[in-house]
């Protein structure tokens, strides 16, 4: 097979853009995980890398429930007067 159908299989297969799963399917994916569903199947399910399957678990393995929830990111507000 030639590279740009493997690139378009691969583009096909997990998207063009990673996106950021919800808490709800955060959730999901370590239940599904504890019910001892493969990584690949999650990541495919899920439409994710299974390097974002494996960050989630290590994530939940580390700081329990609380580590799967959204946490803010950026600059931290500031009050105007």
């Amino acid at each position: 097979m030639c590279y740009h159908v493997l690139t378009r299989q691969f583009s096909v297969l997990w998207g063009d853009s990673m996106y950021k799963l919800t808490f709800q399917k955060r959730v999901w994916v370590v239940k599904q995980f504890l019910k001892r569903v493969g990584v690949s199947k999650l990541a495919l399910a899920q439409g994710v890398h299974r390097s974002a399957i494996y960050q989630i678990i290590d994530r939940y393995k580390q700081y329990g429930w609380d580590g799967l929830k959204d946490h803010k990111t950026g600059r931290p507000e500031t009050l105007l007067n």
